[in-house]
């Protein structure tokens, strides 16, 4: 069975597949035999506008962050002054990059320093030697003291593949990768909380359901319509149905204003890259038929109409952990799962927060790492730092009071590449994402 991303399909052995328009698509062919074997693999091509194929081509996808700068480890915040933090990613190929600051200026220096208040989009345009072109951009809003705020009126689609990894109980704080089983961080925000949604109430109940947009994210959010009593808001959230602070009043199916919400309110779109129908949870859980590489994109939806999309290579090795891109002579004949879930990791803190208010800077990060926090525990704690295979690469014990805490961590003899932080023990523990460069 062969399915082509433009939604054409084939059962035939070797068919031919017609293209109208010029870009980037995936072919993905699936096989089974007799005995029940089934094996999947896909592949990238680019058609150019004169109707060339460039079968080799590998795709590339541009990605900016743009942050405020600091003058040091430990210092305040340079006013008027942001980082770009270039998170583009792309298969083995030669690539140049070119950053266009929103105000005149093109590259340059990075921290870029403005002259005056506004709100800024940075710009990043990727190309490289296989003829991979992508472009991605984020704003900045600078106020009339030079203050920095990252934050933007628009959303942002994100996420981040790591290994899946246990904790040794025999050995606190050691990690052991879990083969086979990806974990895939929603890191996506939107400055817009406010969305209308289809929704279905019945009288007297506190639970409705949602016909599309069910997101974690409207925990908390208020309720407005006309059958929802003044101040509702929703407490929990078992997609599609959500739980109200008050019953409706009557039933049926009404268009509803949700405004507010702890994570911003938007719709999500998982695709696979193999074939397989997309996902519109938050959080979902998929299975590969083999390692890979498979394409995974995820796109977001605001409510003012923002629409923004991340893609990124996942695939695993022979032994099932994560490689990234691999050649197709060399990938794995078993297949993987990858999990969805939010920034913090399964061993998160309990429902009561006994670690919170976490600054972590700079990121990125050159040779030490501050973090600061409050918490209710006290006495030592395991902190570990653990790369994208699920290895850990450097561990450290701290002992930490009630109240404020500040922690300086040396990760200058780290390889550069994106790590997890994580501190605490099985019951009481966060992880927070950094790169070191």
């Amino acid at each position: 069975m062969w399915t082509f991303s433009d939604g054409s399909t084939s059962s035939a052995a070797n068919p031919t597949w017609n293209i109208a328009v010029a870009g980037e698509y995936i072919a993905c062919l699936t096989i089974a035999d007799a005995n029940g074997c089934t094996s999947t693999t896909c592949d990238t091509v680019l058609i150019d506008s004169n109707g060339n194929i460039d079968p080799g081509f590998v795709p590339c996808t541009a990605c900016i962050d743009a942050v405020p700068a600091t003058d040091g480890p430990s210092g305040p915040l340079l006013p008027w002054t942001v980082f770009a933090n270039n998170c583009s990613t792309g298969g083995p190929s030669q690539y140049t990059y070119v950053i266009e600051w929103g105000d005149g200026v093109t590259n340059g220096a990075n921290p870029h320093t403005y002259a005056q208040p506004g709100t800024y989009t940075v710009c990043i345009t990727m190309t490289s030697t296989n003829g991979c072109l992508s472009t991605a951009c984020d704003d900045v809003i600078i106020d009339a003291d030079g203050t920095v705020d990252p934050s933007n009126t628009g959303c942002n689609a994100a996420f981040w593949v790591i290994q899946a990894y246990t904790l040794d109980s025999l050995n606190p704080g050691t990690a052991i990768p879990t083969p086979n089983e990806l974990w895939v961080y929603n890191l996506s925000s939107s400055g817009n909380t406010t969305v209308n949604l289809l929704m279905t109430t019945m009288a007297g109940s506190t639970v409705a359901t949602l016909s599309s947009g069910c997101s974690p994210g409207l925990v908390g959010a208020s309720v407005t319509g006309s059958n929802i009593p003044a101040g509702t808001t929703v407490t929990s959230v078992s997609c599609p149905s959500i739980t109200l602070s008050q019953p409706a009043t009557m039933s049926g199916i009404s268009l509803y204003t949700f405004t507010g919400g702890t994570g911003g309110s938007y719709q999500f779109e998982w695709s696979w890259g193999d074939g397989t129908p997309n996902s519109t949870d938050a959080y979902p859980t998929h299975f590969y038929a083999n390692g890979g590489p498979y394409n995974l994109c995820l796109t977001i939806v605001d409510g003012a109409g923002c629409t923004d999309t991340a893609c990124d290579s996942v695939s695993v090795d022979e032994n099932g952990m994560y490689s990234g891109m691999i050649t197709e002579e060399n990938y794995a004949r078993s297949g993987f799962t990858i999990r969805v879930m939010n920034q913090t990791t399964p061993t998160s803190i309990a429902e009561r927060p006994v670690i919170e208010d976490v600054r972590l800077w700079p990121n990125p990060v050159n040779e030490l790492l501050n973090l600061t926090f409050n918490t209710t525990l006290r006495g030592s704690v395991p902190v570990n730092i653990i790369d994208l295979n699920g290895r850990v690469v450097q561990t450290m014990n701290t002992v930490i009071t009630s109240g404020t805490n500040n922690l300086g961590i040396r990760v200058n003899e780290l390889a550069e590449g994106m790590y997890l932080l994580r501190m605490g023990d099985n019951e009481h523990a966060m992880s927070f994402r950094f790169m070191k460069r």
